[in-house]
């Protein structure tokens, strides 16, 4: 877990760093923005499957989908805020969340793998 979030925020300040160089401060709040809300919704996910695989199969069900559903609700919410109240560009803010948030999932399948491999000895 703290390997991932190494990555993802040295990933985050270089693009930064160049967004710094080459734009505005209004794509470079957007881009935070985005980061910080895939950082959440993986760190959420995160947190609820490790509780989720020490509990019954049927618990572990309801929380990944649940959870996936859930994270997906934040995600269209913070959408939604962001297009109606602010005048930050979406362009950032959509580009940035899939970016970590892919690269995020990567982590969270690897973690998922270990503790499937770990359960099964």
């Amino acid at each position: 877990m703290i390997f991932f979030l190494i990555v993802t925020l040295l990933l985050f300040l270089t693009g930064e760093f160049f967004l710094y160089l080459f734009s505005d401060i209004l794509y470079i709040k957007s881009v935070l923005l985005g980061y910080f809300t895939s950082l959440f919704n993986i760190v959420t996910g995160f947190v609820s499957l490790r509780w989720a695989f020490k509990r019954k199969e049927n618990y572990f069900y309801i929380t990944l989908y649940g959870g996936m559903a859930l994270r997906l609700v934040v995600f269209i919410v913070a959408l939604f805020l962001i297009h109606n109240y602010t005048q930050l560009p979406l362009l950032g803010f959509m580009a940035s969340f899939i970016v970590f948030y892919v690269l995020m999932q990567y982590f969270e399948i690897k973690l998922i793998n270990q503790e499937l491999k770990g359960n099964q000895k």
